[in-house]
């Protein structure tokens, strides 16, 4: 039987919470998917310039087995859209899976379709679902009976495999992430640990951020909904465990030994290389995996990696091994 898959597109939407997704769903067996906007045959220019096609006018569809909701700076126009708004409610009603990735939940919640649901969105505009009557999650896909939401872009890929388990099987969701080769492997950890940067980009879409909350509160005003006293709580960001410290030496159960731990460190791949070698001659273990952490101080990501080491009694460092 033919999934029917309507994924909305509109002006000013960001095309990788679009994209990304849709090459995951693409690769399921007998799927048909449409692009809707409210007038078809006319290119869609998404909010850096790139023009999408849509395939179907709202007025073409009667209904859909999945309907799916991207983000975007545009999406903030059609929280007030009383056609797209009741586009979404028509064809959320006979749909086994109503989802959405970034901001797109916004447009859900605008609609009515998140009430009573833990969903997601960016992590920046992750407290207003609370506004639009969703219990916000701070995940990279959340599943709530039928409703699945992803994160930030790119979590996109992360959603549609998730979603591709939940219609076709693990199996074959696994196969589609081979045949894309999804293996992500970021070249830096995620910039929300870092408070400098997450600083930054909140003073940067300070403004626009406030324009979609007062945009959000108006919709749940309208869905009848009671705003949560107070100001909107900051969700914690999702980040990556920090980097092992340097703890002090700490005996064994024997007494008679003592395991050392360090996190060893490079500029740059050659002199991190250098050190490991050096660090394995003197009897070191590796312990985890490499990573890459930014470094406030000197401004740059240097490669890292935990090492441990048991010795007899008394150890006095003959090497340094750490830049911490």
């Amino acid at each position: 039987m033919t999934l029917r898959v309507v994924m909305l597109l509109y002006p000013r939407l960001t095309q990788l919470d679009l994209t990304g997704p849709f090459e995951v769903l693409s690769r399921l067996k007998d799927v048909q998917i449409e692009l809707a906007w409210k007038k078809s045959r006319k290119p869609v220019e998404d909010a850096s310039g790139l023009q999408i096609m849509p395939t179907v006018a709202f007025g073409g569809l009667s209904g859909c087995d999945l309907l799916f909701v991207p983000g975007g700076p545009g999406q903030l126009e059609l929280m007030e859209d009383t056609e797209t708004l009741d586009f979404l409610r028509r064809m959320a009603q006979g749909a086994r899976h109503v989802t959405s990735v970034c901001t797109g939940s916004l447009l859900l919640g605008a609609a009515g379709l998140l009430t009573g649901y833990r969903a997601t969105s960016h992590w920046l505009s992750l407290p207003q679902l609370a506004l639009l009557g969703a219990t916000p999650v701070s995940a990279r896909v959340v599943v709530d009976r039928n409703r699945i939401t992803g994160a930030g872009v790119t979590s996109g890929i992360d959603f549609g495999l998730t979603l591709a388990a939940e219609i076709a099987g693990v199996e074959e969701a696994r196969r589609i992430a081979l045949a894309i080769e999804y293996d992500p492997d970021p070249p830096f950890p995620p910039a929300t640990a870092d408070p400098r940067l997450v600083a930054e980009v909140r003073a940067q879409t300070a403004g626009f951020q406030a324009r979609r909350e007062e945009v959000a509160r108006a919709a749940g005003a309208r869905l009848g909904l009671a705003p949560p006293a107070g100001p909107l709580p900051e969700p914690a960001p999702v980040a990556s465990p920090p980097a092992p410290a340097s703890p002090p030496c700490v005996p064994d159960d024997t007494g008679t030994t003592m395991k050392l731990y360090r996190y060893l460190t490079g500029p740059d791949d050659t002199a991190f290389c250098n050190r490991v070698t050096a660090a394995l001659n003197k009897g070191w273990q590796l312990q985890g995996a490499p990573t890459l952490t930014f470094d406030p101080v000197k401004g740059r990501v240097i490669c890292g990696q935990a090492i441990v080491k048991e010795v007899p009694g008394e150890w006095h460092e003959d090497v340094k091994l750490s830049d911490y």
